[in-house]
């Protein structure tokens, strides 16, 4: 025993642990959901594809030490925009549309960042 640290039992080889991850997997990729009357099972690619956009953007802001920010509005819209990891707002959408089309790739990552 080292420091409250007890020795483990079993395998601890990275071989064992492989084995394991490698049944964790399968488990995973078994899973299924129910089936819903008019649910597909998987989203459809335009929206697989749109989701995979947004997390490219999302990566580069967060590569820069920038996200994103949600801000509802007295008048019940939101405010979409870039704040650095400070919290202060270095740039935002002109409008909600803007920001999704910056976030589906539609318009540059420059508008809510300049």
């Amino acid at each position: 025993m080292l420091d409250g640290i007890h020795p483990t039992s079993g395998d601890i080889s990275a071989y064992g642990a492989a084995q394991r991850l490698q049944a964790t997997e399968k488990g995973a990729t078994d899973f299924r959901l129910g089936s819903v009357h008019g649910v597909p099972a998987s989203p459809p690619p335009e929206v697989l594809r749109a989701l995979d956009s947004a997390a490219r953007v999302d990566d580069e802001l967060r590569s820069r030490g920038l996200r994103v920010s949600f801000d509802p509005q007295d008048d019940g819209s939101v405010r979409v925009g870039v704040v650095d990891e400070s919290g202060d707002l270095v740039g935002v959408a002109s409008s909600s549309s803007h920001a999704l089309d910056v976030f589906s790739g539609d318009a540059p990552l420059v508008d809510l960042t300049a």
